[in-house]
């Protein structure tokens, strides 16, 4: 509903396609990067910045589309935690063979923590517990050379392990049943992300005004009603269509 960290070092590229999808998880994020590397023939004059997701989401595609709805996202019953493990950093270390093959500059970014967390930090993400360490310490041993490639992740680096340790809430709120109206990151904090993550990618002036711009339209309510019901809040953010709107790439 509003820019991303994607849409934000677009802004400095002279072509850019955001490939990215609500909801999905690292199997949707391992096929588009491979049907982006073959649409686009990419080489060395190409950058590739991956965020990946959590390991536990699990993605379905039908009827010519990869679909987004609860029954397809989040499943901790289809696998045991070291499962899903295997699978997504087998998923990273493909992705990273792909990627020096067509001799892109890319990076792997993170929403979550990939490598494992303590119990009790992952508690803050779904009231339920990670993997200990011990126990899979081998799998990210196999694949250290992917893993070695992800940034701190969002999670760790701009929320310190609490989603709900930042505010976010719309000017003349009525509501303050949460600190947040949501825990996806505001454009600011996407940008904050990009400095402390990446700074390889210089973000420029211009691009940090049109931030600040679009941060100004996702904390607007005017009719100040309670923003923490998503259908409430989300058509007012539409009002961003004044300066950003998301394009879909051509998928197949």
């Amino acid at each position: 509903m509003w820019p991303t960290w994607a849409d934000i070092i677009g802004q400095e590229f002279d072509c850019f396609e955001n490939w990215g999808k609500p909801s999905q998880g690292n199997l949707f994020i391992f096929n588009s990067i491979n049907e982006c590397a073959v649409k686009n023939n990419l080489n060395a004059d190409d950058t590739v910045v991956v965020m990946w997701s959590d390991i536990y989401r699990n993605d379905t595609y039908k009827n010519n589309v990869w679909e987004v709805a609860p029954e397809h996202g989040v499943n901790r019953n289809a696998m045991d935690d070291r499962g899903y493990l295997i699978r997504d950093l087998a998923y990273m270390n493909a992705a990273k063979t792909m990627l020096d093959h067509y001799g892109v500059t890319y990076y792997f970014l993170s929403m979550v923590p990939v490598a494992i967390m303590p119990n009790d930090t992952w508690l803050n993400i779904f009231s339920t517990q990670f993997p200990k360490s011990t126990e899979c310490d081998d799998v990210a041993e196999h694949y250290r050379d992917a893993v070695s490639l992800l940034r701190p992740s969002v999670f760790e680096t701009v929320f310190n392990y609490d989603w709900f340790s930042r505010p976010l809430i719309p000017v003349n709120c009525k509501s303050v049943k949460r600190p947040r109206i949501d825990r996806h990151p505001s454009p600011l904090e996407h940008l904050e992300y990009l400095d402390k993550v990446l700074p390889e990618i210089t973000v420029s002036a211009a691009t940090r005004s049109w931030v600040n711009l679009a941060n100004s339209h996702v904390l607007q309510d005017p009719q100040g009603k309670d923003p923490f019901q998503m259908g409430t809040y989300r058509p007012w953010v539409h009002s961003l269509n004044e300066i950003w709107q998301a394009t879909d790439v051509n998928r197949l």
